[in-house]
């Protein structure tokens, strides 16, 4: 909408100096008038700018701390924590990062360092894996990512 209204200006400030052009006589005072129109030119041209810098509330920025992304972000924190330790009790080598997005919470869990034990070799990873975040928090299969 702004932009409109700084157009019509450059325009009518163009067609505005080509009407000073054709009727000022040529001499002394013709320099004269064309210096003061071009510090009103550049004056029009960089109204944007100025109206910007006069608007902008550029030095007494507000900040605020937002508690509930704190605590939610802790609350992520805490969860990854609780269930890396769980897991690694069961299965050496697992990697597990929890993010949410929206209210949804997924659990991706990367197996590709895994370490597989004599007594663990016919066990499926991912089935177990799910169970054990299962048995932790209550989150659907649909969450859970079990890859590597």
């Amino acid at each position: 909408m702004w932009f409109s209204g700084y157009l019509l200006t450059v325009v009518g400030v163009a067609i505005l100096s080509v009407l000073i052009h054709l009727v000022l006589p040529s001499g002394k005072i013709t320099k004269n008038v064309l210096a003061a129109f071009s510090v009103f030119v550049l004056v029009v041209m960089l109204s944007p700018v100025i109206q910007f810098l006069k608007n902008a509330d550029l030095v007494d920025a507000k900040y605020y701390l937002d508690e509930n992304f704190l605590s939610k972000q802790d609350n992520l924190d805490g969860i990854q924590a609780t269930l890396q330790s769980v897991l690694s009790t069961k299965f050496d080598g697992v990697k597990v990062r929890v993010s949410k997005t929206g209210q949804d919470i997924f659990v991706f869990v990367d197996l590709s360092k895994l370490v597989i034990n004599n007594s663990q070799e016919h066990i499926n990873y991912y089935t177990a894996v799910k169970e054990l975040v299962k048995e932790q928090i209550d989150i659907d299969d649909e969450r859970i990512v079990v890859y590597g």
